[in-house]
């Protein structure tokens, strides 16, 4: 079987695996915990963020951080909820 796909959809893979053991590419959604500083010490809150290559770093980036840096985010189990492509919708009904 034979699929016509557009090339700008074509992402690298990050070379990591989510909590789930599936592969996370850019361009994908991540759902993850991060934790900010509250006065009464921590607080972990529910985030969505978009995988993104940063030329400035040379490394992937996860968008939507409060704290964590996305190499914490990336490698401690987050979540591939959907891609940027056809899922854009995550991102939108998040902010």
């Amino acid at each position: 079987m034979i699929h016509k796909v557009d090339p700008s959809t074509i992402c690298q893979c990050t070379g990591l695996s989510d909590e789930n053991g599936k592969k996370i590419f850019e361009g994908d959604i991540v759902g993850f915990i991060d934790c900010t500083s509250t006065e009464s010490g921590f607080s972990e809150q529910n985030c969505r963020g978009q995988v993104e290559w940063d030329k400035e770093t040379a490394s992937f980036q996860v968008t939507e951080r409060l704290s964590a840096e996305s190499y914490e985010v990336l490698d401690r189990g987050c979540k591939v909820l959907g891609n940027i492509f056809d899922n854009a919708e995550l991102m939108e009904e998040w902010k």
